[in-house]
């Protein structure tokens, strides 16, 4: 139901209330400003009873054979069917329309079926492709100057916004087209975007600020007996006010959307308002009732196939089931769930049933499987987390800047209005204030640079303190600290953790033939290998001359073998990577490593896993070196 109030705007505009035609046929050659009279006394049903006029439609269009009357029918049923939420069989009577017709014989009508295509790509969880149509729409009406399709473009673009979660954009066009609305006529009217604005704020969790919106389209749907938009607004007042804490009132509130949407078979309506007396249900620890509640609405929404409720729905569902100790249960709607969660436009919801999960595994002792559904769920969501803080910080900053200057305007005009005997008394002052304002912004911001600085040179000592200055490497205290550390994990959880010492073969003679320099390119080539080689959650570090340790965790004995054995291979082309033009001994340098491996038993200390390493290390050197010896 929510997602129908996302195109009541753009259905009650592309069709209600167009400028009525002086003749009830059209001519060929002359283009559609509006749709014929005959689909426009059709559409006044739509709020009413939208399944008659499907019914009515599709019965017409198998003998229609006008492409003029055919592209209409399917317009009208479209709209109809995204009035119903049934955006998959809407998308299809779209793409039908355009096959009927030209844009060049019929530009008007080919961007109404293009911004009803535009609705049904978003309802279906596709907003990108959406905006790319609802603004090829946008700009034809603009260029035109189609005030109404430009008003429905606009409320269809904010709604889509708003599924991107970019509700400052979304309100930005939904208060303009809210400003060219008329308050009253048969077309759409600021109160029905008034909904359509409740529901930013709605997904915005400013529920308060959404109630007084939605009061605003319910009492002129209410007026003109719009049953259908009547419920769908009647719906988000009531999730607005549930989701204040006042639920008995959102309580009825739904009950009465579900009362409405069962009147004209608005199946869709149904579904939605069961989904959320459900949650209320579970709020109320009645969670049997609930689930019968949910389960209903799931068949509507498995019809349907809206991705986003049917993620909603089974999500819910799988959470009712942990509430009562189910966790089996719990886990096979939640991967139902995962099917239908978008990727891209519901990375939140992924986020959300990953945590689930963790605790259905909990539930079960699975604790492994829980640990690492939040551990591979935390990185893309501390990123989103991120991106998000950074585009609101932004938002804030532009808006800060924006309030800032009409501040500063505000002012001046103030100060326009004093009278002249004051006036040169005024500007020094104002001289003065300035000049303080810039002496303290000055100092400020030498303040903040010293501040990033001192920030800046801690860091590189710190870094300096922790790192090998060569290879880049960590050194040999700080990598000690890391395995301890690795070590301490590893015990506490249970998981395999290996340790390898590697010692680069005849690294002395190659500094005694080819010098220093050449040898120190050797370390840094090798160490370079290490960083690109290796996994981000290995340690890496340079313990000695020509010596290495390299900590894996999660990682056991034979698949470090394999890992350690591919750097054993690269280490070998270091050798012809080298430029040594200038020597004459260039055949004799022979670059390879000896790698000793030791497996954590969870018992040894740092010492003795070392120790262990370092042993078979010798032994890699005794059979021959270039190889790798594991430990017993």
């Amino acid at each position: 139901m929510t997602k129908s109030i996302f195109h009541q705007a753009s259905k009650l505009l592309i069709i209600v209330g167009w400028l009525f035609c002086t003749n009830n046929s059209f001519a060929k050659d002359l283009p559609l400003t509006s749709l014929s009279p005959k689909y426009q006394q059709l559409m006044s049903l739509m709020s009413s009873d939208p399944n008659q006029i499907v019914e009515q439609l599709e019965q017409q269009i198998k003998i229609s054979s006008n492409p003029l009357d055919k592209a209409q029918q399917y317009l009208v049923l479209s709209e109809t069917k995204l009035q119903l939420s049934l955006a998959k069989e809407a998308l299809k009577y779209t793409e039908l329309g355009l096959l009927e017709i030209d844009e060049l014989d019929q530009p008007w009508l080919v961007h109404s079926l293009i911004l009803a295509k535009a609705d049904s790509l978003d309802l279906l969880g596709k907003p990108k492709k959406a905006f790319k149509l609802v603004n090829q729409a946008l700009n034809w009406a603009e260029k035109n100057n189609d005030t109404r399709l430009l008003i429905s473009a606009l409320s269809t673009r904010g709604m889509i916004y708003n599924t991107l979660l970019d509700s400052e954009n979304a309100l930005s066009d939904l208060q303009k087209a809210y400003s060219l609305a008329p308050v009253k006529g048969d077309h759409i009217t600021k109160s029905s975007i008034a909904g359509l604005i409740a529901l930013v704020y709605e997904y915005r969790r400013e529920n308060k600020l959404a109630i007084p919106y939605f009061e605003e389209a319910i009492a002129y749907h209410r007026v003109h007996n719009n049953l259908q938009d009547l419920g769908d607004n009647i719906y988000g007042l009531g999730r607005a006010n549930k989701n204040i804490g006042n639920l008995e009132l959102g309580k009825s509130q739904l009950q009465e959307s579900v009362l409405i949407a069962r009147q004209v078979n608005d199946e869709q309506g149904i579904a939605y308002g069961l989904k959320e007396l459900a949650g209320l249900e579970v709020r109320l620890d009645n969670v049997e009732h609930a689930l019968s509640l949910y389960s209903e609405a799931l068949a509507i929404f498995e019809i349907s196939q809206n991705p986003y409720m049917l993620t909603d729905v089974l999500t819910s569902m799988g959470e009712a089931y942990l509430k009562i100790n189910q966790p089996e249960v719990a886990l096979d709607y939640i991967s139902r769930a995962e099917l239908y969660a978008d990727p891209v436009a519901m990375r939140s919801h992924l986020f959300k049933l990953r945590l689930f999960k963790a605790n259905a595994y909990e539930l079960q002792k699975k604790y492994k499987l829980a640990y690492q559904e939040i551990i591979q769920s935390y990185p893309p969501r501390l990123k989103l987390l991120r991106k998000q803080y950074t585009e609101k910080f932004a938002k804030l900053e532009n808006k800060f800047k924006l309030d800032k200057l009409d501040q500063k305007n505000y002012i001046l005009q103030k100060s326009n209005e004093l009278k002249t005997i004051s006036l040169n008394a005024e500007i020094e002052k104002n001289k003065s204030l300035i000049l303080y304002m810039i002496l303290a912004s000055i100092i400020l911001l030498l303040l903040v640079f010293i501040l990033y600085r001192s920030k800046q040179t801690r860091k590189k000592y710190e870094r300096l303190s922790e790192t090998d200055y060569l290879t880049g490497l960590y050194n040999r205290r700080k990598v000690m600290e890391l395995l301890d550390f690795e070590m301490e994990l590893a015990k506490r959880h249970k998981f395999e953790l290996c340790v390898a010492i590697l010692d680069l073969d005849y690294f002395k003679k190659i500094n005694d033939v080819y010098g220093h320099t050449v040898g120190d390119k050797v370390l840094v080539f090798f160490a370079h290998l290490c960083k690109t080689m290796l996994r981000r959650t290995d340690v890496v570090g340079r313990i000695g001359g020509e010596e290495f340790i390299i900590v894996l965790p999660h990682t056991s004995v034979n698949d470090s073998k394999k890992l350690l054995d591919n750097l054993r291979r690269e280490t070998q082309k270091i050798s012809s990577q080298i430029d040594l033009s200038n020597s004459e001994q260039m055949e004799e340098l022979k670059v390879s490593v000896s790698i000793g491996i030791c497996a954590s038993n969870l018992i040894d200390s740092s010492e003795v896993i070392i120790n262990k390493a370092d042993k078979v290390l010798y032994q890699a050197k005794a059979n021959g070196r270039n190889q790798i010896v594991l430990t017993e």
